[in-house]
C-alpha cells in the first residue's frame, strides 16, 4: 500500500476532528467500547418518507396465491426448533 505525505500550512495544523452528532440515518454514534443494545429512535411520522420510485415490483398472481394460502391455513412461521437447526 502506498502512503501518500499530506503537506498542510501551519494554519491548518491545530484542527481536531470532532464526531458528528448522528450517522446518516440518524442513529447516534457511539464510541463505547463496550457493546449495547440496538437504538431506538422516535421519529415524527411527516420525517418519514416513501421512495418515490417502487423497490421492486408485485407480481399480482403471487400475491393472490399468497392470500388464499393465508386464508386456508393461516400464516405459517418456522417453530424454534427449525431455527436452531439453521443456525448450525
Amino acid at each position: 500500500m502506498a502512503s501518500l505525505p499530506l503537506h498542510l500550512p501551519q494554519s491548518l495544523r491545530s484542527f481536531s476532528l470532532r464526531p458528528a452528532a448522528a450517522s446518516s440515518n440518524g442513529a447516534p454514534f457511539s464510541f463505547d467500547p463496550k457493546p449495547k443494545g440496538p437504538v431506538i429512535l422516535e421519529i415524527r411520522l411527516e420525517k418519514i418518507r416513501r421512495p418515490l420510485t417502487r423497490t421492486r415490483a408485485n407480481d399480482p398472481v403471487k400475491v393472490k396465491e399468497l392470500m388464499e394460502s393465508i386464508r386456508e391455513i393461516g400464516l405459517q412461521e418456522p417453530g424454534a426448533d427449525y431455527e436452531a437447526k439453521l443456525a448450525l
